[in-house]
């Protein structure tokens, strides 16, 4: 049987994204402003709608619903259509696709914002409850009576700067704030070369609550620099945290998934962007950890610059 692989793909719901520090970074008052404007803001406004309108309109229409519906419409709508006529490339006929849930660590630590606004804090968006969402939704979705075409192997979505490396402990010795290693321990410790594949879809579709998951909920790794991930921070601290996560998905043989280039959902400015999420950015790594797997996602690029640089390390570094 042969398995074709989506390694990039996306389940949100609407209450998933950190709107408030993306629409932030847009520095909405200035556009306000231009659209207030006579005449100007008005052409301006309806050649960007309707330019814009059928995705605008196509992504709400995906992200309102819930994991299990976004799940079984695409099976219904993309996935099943391809298999009608047999799934073939390059004389390969494909009978299921794998596709690699990537779930970002939209949290972030309560800070104040300069804006004059009542409320003028980021919200905190905890990635444990896209990950409830996400398996109650493959979950709900495999007791569907609907043929199956799709597996479904998530990636972990972690930002290292939302997390000390060791646990976070209260009066009473409970866990308040569970650290880097503990965190990876929860969902990999167990993780080993040997039978991965079998053991990811055994544990498929089987969840009862966030603290039950282990080993083989998870696939890999993803890490997002458009939200601020930094792939080689300068700082001691952050850096011991990076270096922990990349020597351990290293000796398990775990995938890490990345984001190159400017957009996506970022929440930090252009500049600083273009600094963390470009791919020389993660030259130390690939020379530190050459045995790491790295996808670094998104060749096709605007500008050239990044294109680049991700076939240069794909050229020089074997992982």
């Amino acid at each position: 049987m042969a398995d074709f692989y989506d390694v990039h793909t996306h389940f949100f719901n609407l209450s998933h994204p950190d709107f408030f520090s993306f629409v932030n970074r847009l520095n909405i008052a200035e556009y306000l402003f231009i659209m207030s404007i006579p005449l100007i803001g008005p052409i301006i406004t309806t050649i960007l709608y309707a330019s814009k309108k059928k995705n605008i309109i196509n992504t709400l229409s995906f992200m309102d619903r819930d994991i299990s519906d976004s799940l079984k419409i695409i099976e219904e709508k993309d996935i099943l259509p391809l298999f009608e006529k047999g799934f073939n490339i390059e004389s390969t006929n494909y009978d299921r696709i794998i596709i690699t849930p990537l779930v970002l660590d939209f949290g972030q630590k309560y800070t104040h914002i300069d804006n004059d606004i009542w409320y003028n804090t980021t919200p905190h968006k905890s990635v444990k409850y896209q990950v409830i969402d996400l398996f109650q939704g493959i979950a709900e979705f495999y007791k569907e009576k609907i043929e199956k075409r799709i597996l479904i192997f998530p990636f972990l979505g972690i930002n290292p700067k939302n997390y000390n490396l060791e646990n976070e402990y209260d009066e009473n010795g409970n866990i308040k704030t569970i650290g880097i290693k503990s965190l990876l321990d929860k969902y990999f410790k167990n993780f080993a070369k040997e039978k991965r594949k079998e053991l990811l879809i055994k544990k498929m579709g089987k969840f009862k609550d966030i603290e039950s998951l282990g080993s083989y909920a998870f696939c890999g790794i993803k890490l997002y620099p458009p939200l601020g991930f930094d792939p080689w921070p300068e700082d001691d601290k952050e850096r011991e945290k990076v270096e922990y996560i990349y020597n351990y998905c290293q000796k398990k043989s775990i995938p890490i998934t990345t984001h190159i280039g400017l957009g996506g959902f970022q929440t930090i400015d252009n500049k600083t962007c273009e600094k963390l999420a470009s791919p020389e950015r993660w030259t130390n790594v690939v020379k530190k950890f050459p045995e790491l797997k790295i996808n670094l996602a998104h060749l096709k690029q605007k500008d050239l610059n990044f294109m680049k640089g991700i076939l240069k390390l794909i050229v020089e570094q074997k992982n």
